[in-house]
């Protein structure tokens, strides 16, 4: 793996959903036999890697497609390209692509929209004469370096940091102990922690959580230990004085953190500790200055992050079709899914 975690060292645009210690757990347990790597490289040394999957039908595309592999803890599509040759890279990947035998398109899914190598990938497809098909854009929360801490300034009113600031002072003073976060990351315990503390809440009652889903659990342990060992995991804990309220995982790369998981006691919900451990994990953002921005991860109808965090970033999955009858298919299908999509997802959350 020693090529693969060079090339995510090196990367234009960092993604930790595409390194080695989070592609490798997911397909092992989810059991994505099918997954491959399309990697650019030359004599051994990668210039670009992004995971696919061949589809017989992709979302509510019914033609065989070629898709950037995404799972339910992917949160990001972006291929990792090498900042030294990202136009070459991004050359070869649309070309491999759109080369592969059987498929009518290559979805391109939940990739940042302003990022380097969208922009890459476009340019490339115009030299070519190719247009891709818009299936899906939205934008979600984010944070963006700023030189004084304003970052919650910008959302919250005086009367919500005052509020804020008052439910920290009322949680410590009836657990009589002070409120304290801890980056608890490479310790297997507080990993069990989160898990436990994850399915004690509505995710376990809804099936939903790490330990509800065969495999899943596994999963998550695998993963906070392999990126532990490259030093790319947070995993923040919140205790008052002995008793453990709020805990968040975040995934590092490069000069970005990107939100993965939180989960707190539900049972002390009045006191909004999951949303001050929020508060904490900004404080914390700024004060290393090696990080330039933190990605949400969140859905776009978040209500809490969107309220907390005033910057946001551009996803876009876009549909391109391949040359021959089954790319003329899809270039006239992709429309319609696309928009049908979109109503299925306005009614659900209607």
């Amino acid at each position: 793996m020693t090529a693969w975690h060079e090339l995510a060292s090196r990367a234009v645009e960092p993604n930790p959903f595409f390194e080695p210690e989070f592609v490798l757990p997911a397909a092992r347990w989810f059991g994505e036999s099918r997954v491959e790597l399309l990697v650019v490289h030359d004599a051994g040394d990668w210039a670009a890697v992004v995971p696919v999957r061949r589809h017989l039908t992709w979302r509510l595309m019914p033609l065989p497609a070629l898709a950037v592999w995404r799972h339910d803890y992917c949160f990001l599509g972006t291929p990792l390209v090498d900042r030294e040759r990202t136009a070459e890279a991004t050359s070869a990947l649309v070309d491999t692509a759109l080369a592969a035998p059987r498929v009518g398109f290559v979805a391109l899914d939940s990739l940042a929209g302003d990022g380097p190598v969208a922009q890459s990938i476009a340019d490339r497809l115009e030299d070519r004469g190719l247009e891709p098909v818009l299936y899906r854009s939205y934008e979600r929360a984010a944070l963006r370096r700023r030189h004084e801490p304003t970052y919650l300034d910008e959302t919250r009113s005086p009367h919500h940091r005052r509020e804020g600031r008052r439910q920290r002072r009322r949680l410590e003073r009836d657990l009589e102990a002070t409120q304290a976060v801890e980056d608890r990351a490479g310790d297997p315990a507080a990993v069990e922690d989160f898990l436990r503390l994850e399915a004690s809440g509505w995710k376990g009652g809804a099936g939903t959580a790490f330990l509800s889903r065969p495999g899943h659990a596994a999963f998550f342990r695998e993963l906070c230990a392999g990126l532990a060992a490259q030093g790319h995991l947070q995993l923040l804990a919140t205790c008052v004085g002995s008793r453990l309220v709020a805990m968040k995982t975040n995934l590092r790369a490069g000069d970005g953190l990107f939100c993965f998981k939180i989960a707190h006691d539900e049972t002390l919900g009045r006191y909004s500790p999951g949303v001050q451990l929020e508060v904490d994990t900004v404080e914390l953002f700024h004060a290393d200055k090696d990080l330039a921005f933190m990605d949400s991860c969140a859905a776009p109808e978040n209500d809490m992050i969107n309220r907390l965090w005033p910057d946001r970033r551009p996803i876009v999955t876009s549909v391109l079709p391949t040359p021959g009858p089954l790319g003329w298919a899809a270039s006239r299908q992709a429309p319609i899914s696309a928009s049908l999509e979109a109503r299925l997802r306005l009614r659900k959350a209607t």
